[in-house]
């Protein structure tokens, strides 16, 4: 079976970004597919010219040409992610990690109670939120800084690192919500404002250390792919 050659795989590579594919993990996937198109077709007729079986595979993408594949990939890694993170949260509330999280429920409405009694309560509560949001934006400014460094290191962009970082932007979105919504509920401030910071930390807690090694092992998988090509 006659198989691509280097150069012709080099040559895909850049097929596909000329075609705005513009992540990484995207292009590698799209240079895998085309290429496996390629020689099928060349183990039926191993004289078709290569310009002429890339450009018959490329057909087969339609109208919008890689857009859709990039926009249903985006998709589906956010909707992956953010499923998984719900699941870890979940788990918190199951034997013996619910221990753990009780006590730090606890710990965190013992705060807020008692800076009740010496503030107004709807200030306290407004002012934890407001510092939650600020904190959990530092978080992300920082995730971001590091995200570009490592992508001008490696002239590489991953649509991954931009599905994580989205999930990250949302428990400032919820956090921004709940500050609006909780000064008509007061009765239940304290209990609902626990319960949203006690979220965001697991949140945060579960997107460094469950999704961020899970990002670096898919990498590897999408490097290693790309020399078995």
């Amino acid at each position: 079976m006659t198989t691509l050659t280097t150069e012709q795989i080099q040559a895909l590579h850049s097929f596909v970004r000329k075609h705005y594919v513009e992540y990484y993990d995207i292009e590698v996937e799209l240079v895998d597919h085309l290429a496996n198109g390629i020689e099928s077709q060349w183990a039926e007729d191993n004289t078709v010219d290569f310009e002429i079986a890339l450009d018959r595979e490329f057909k087969k993408f339609g109208v919008y040409g890689f857009s859709d594949v990039v926009n249903h990939k985006e998709k589906s890694l956010y909707n992956h992610y953010t499923t998984l993170i719900f699941k870890e949260v979940l788990h918190f509330l199951h034997w013996p990690k619910i221990i753990l999280t009780a006590g730090l429920y606890y710990v965190l409405y013992l705060m807020i109670d008692y800076l009740s009694l010496s503030f107004d309560r709807r200030d306290v509560v407004s002012t934890i939120m407001l510092v939650s949001i600020l904190l959990s934006l530092i978080y992300l400014i920082i995730e971001v800084i590091k995200v570009k460094r490592l992508n001008k290191l490696s002239s590489k962009k991953w649509l991954m690192d931009r599905a994580r970082l989205s999930i990250l932007s949302l428990p400032i979105t919820g956090f921004y919500v709940f500050y609006y919504l909780i000064s008509f509920i007061s009765k239940y401030s304290i209990i609902l404002a626990t319960a949203s910071i006690l979220t965001t930390i697991l949140w945060l807690y579960i997107t460094h250390f469950v999704i961020s090694p899970q990002l670096k092992i898919e990498k590897e998988s999408i490097k290693s792919k790309l020399l078995t090509i």
